[in-house]
Formats: structure tokens, sequence, C-alpha cells
């Protein structure tokens, strides 16, 4: 699931915040394995946390005030990519066909039409995050705030059992 890189310079000054340095470098989830995936509805939050055994670090990203989200590929062993923060008209953009769809189910919220769902987002200042892998989990999440930190770790394991 991969946005197109148009021309949005009028999203880009309030919704292209917070997540664009991840992709790549010494500083970035790239290659980070997500070790868990969780969302709690009544505080509308999504947290994914993952480890790179390259650098040994942890990161935990947390979305806040989340209005929806949508994986694909959900697996064990999901290896990040990049989370990055994209503009709204990108976002409603690339994925129409599938809102249009989802449209009957009144999800991501009951709209009439793109232009109108792009508004509300917008005016409700909710922000489109991609999460791309190399292998596994990808999708989005449409949420008003999200953050990241990054934990170093001296040493992490990882067990593995034979069931």
């Amino acid at each position: 699931m991969v946005w197109g890189r148009g021309d949005d310079s009028g999203d880009r000054g309030r919704l292209w915040a917070g997540l664009r340095f991840l992709r790549k470098g010494k500083n970035g989830v790239h290659d980070s394995l997500i070790q868990s995936c969780s969302v709690d509805f009544e505080k509308k939050q999504l947290t994914i946390k993952a480890y790179d055994s390259k650098n040994q670090c942890s990161y935990t990203f947390l979305a806040q005030d989340v209005l929806a989200h949508h994986f694909d590929h959900v697996r064990l062993h999901s290896v990040l990519l990049s989370i990055e923060a994209q503009p709204i008209r990108r976002f409603v953009r690339a994925q129409a066909d599938w809102l249009l769809a989802e449209r009957a189910y009144d999800w991501p919220i009951p709209f009439d039409s793109l232009d109108g769902l792009e508004e509300y987002l917008l005016a409700n200042q909710y922000q489109a995050i991609e999460i791309t892998s190399s292998y596994g989990l990808c999708g989005w999440i449409l949420a008003k705030k999200h953050t990241i930190w990054k934990e170093s770790t001296s040493t992490v394991s990882f067990r593995m059992e034979e069931m």
C-alpha cells in the first residue's frame, strides 16, 4: 500500500508532521520487528511496539484519538519499513475505491461523498498515518495525535518454544 507522491502543498503545512523522520536511518523504525499491536477502543488509542536487533533498541508508537484503522497482512514476524504521516487529501485519493466500498457500513464514519469525508477529517484535525513494511503488516491509521519513542535495551532476549 504505497501512496502517490504528488504535490499536496495545501495539506502539507498542517498535516505532514511528526513521523517523516522515521523512514530510514539510525533513529528510524526501518527493519524493526513488530512485537505487538493493540487497540484500546474506549481510550481511542492504538499502540505498536517494535524491536530493532541491529541497534538493540525498542520503539513504541502511540496513536491517540483514533477514528479508524485498517491493516492488511497481519502476521507474526512483520518487519517495518516506515511509519509516516500523510496528507489527508493524498489518503482520500489513494483509498477512494476502498472508502466508497466501505461507505455502506458507515466506515470509517457515515459520509455522503469523498469530498465530505475529506472536509470532516481536515476540520477535525485528523492525520492519516501510513504503516509500510518490507514483510507483513501494512495499512493506515486515522488519528489526531501520534508519537513514537525509542528505548535502548542492552539485553533483550526472545524465547521461542515449540508447540
